[in-house]
C-alpha cells in the first residue's frame, strides 16, 4: 500500500469517459463520483488520498478544504493551479511516505516524478482501481465457494452436540 494519492481531480474527470459525460451535465456531481470511487479503495491501494480541483478562475481568495469520504479535498484559491499547490504537496510529503500522482499533465508527470513521486496517468489509475475491484470480487466468491450451507456449518456446538448425543441414544 502507497501511503499517499494525490489526485488532479479535474484531470482524472476529463480524462474518465463516464465522469467527462457526468460533468457535462453537473460538475458538481462528477467531483462527487470521483471522490466516491476513490473513497472504495482508501485503506486498500492508498493511506491518504488527497483530491486537489483547480479554483485558480474563481473569485475565492483562500484555499478551501473539506474531508469527504476520509478524502482530503482541496479547493486552491485565485490566482493557485491545482499543479503548483500538487508540486508542493508532493514537496512535503515525498519525505514521509511514498507518494503518488494521479495526472495525465504530461508536464506535470514530469516534476513529480524530478521530486521523488510516482506517476499514474488516469489511464493507470483506472487500470489499477478496475484490478484491485477485481480482485476484491474474486476473494470474495472463492471464500463464499468454499463455504457450503449445511446444518453443520450453520449450527453452533452445543446444538451439534445435543444432537449427536440424541442420535446415539437410538
Amino acid at each position: 500500500m502507497t501511503d499517499y494519492l494525490i489526485v488532479d481531480g479535474y484531470n482524472i474527470i476529463n480524462a474518465w469517459d463516464h465522469l467527462k459525460k457526468s460533468a457535462e451535465e453537473n460538475l458538481e456531481i462528477s467531483r462527487i463520483e470521483l471522490i466516491d470511487e476513490l473513497s472504495e479503495y482508501k485503506g486498500i491501494l492508498w493511506g491518504k488520498i488527497v483530491v486537489v480541483f483547480d479554483a485558480h478562475s474563481a473569485k475565492q481568495k483562500n484555499r478551501h478544504t473539506e474531508q469527504i469520504n476520509g478524502i482530503l479535498v482541496i479547493y486552491t484559491k485565485e490566482g493557485e493551479t491545482a499543479d503548483s499547490l500538487i508540486e508542493a504537496l508532493v514537496y512535503d510529503l515525498v519525505d514521509k511516505g511514498n507518494v503518488d500522482v494521479a495526472t495525465s499533465d504530461w508536464q506535470e508527470q514530469r516534476v513529480i516524478m524530478g521530486k521523488g513521486a510516482v506517476r499514474l496517468s488516469a489511464r493507470d489509475l483506472k487500470k489499477l482501481i478496475r484490478e484491485t475491484k477485481e480482485k476484491i470480487r474474486k476473494n470474495f466468491i472463492e471464500k463464499e465457494e468454499g463455504k457450503r450451507n449445511t446444518l453443520d456449518n450453520l449450527l453452533d456446538q452445543q446444538v451439534k452436540e445435543k444432537l449427536n448425543i440424541l442420535r446415539h441414544k437410538k
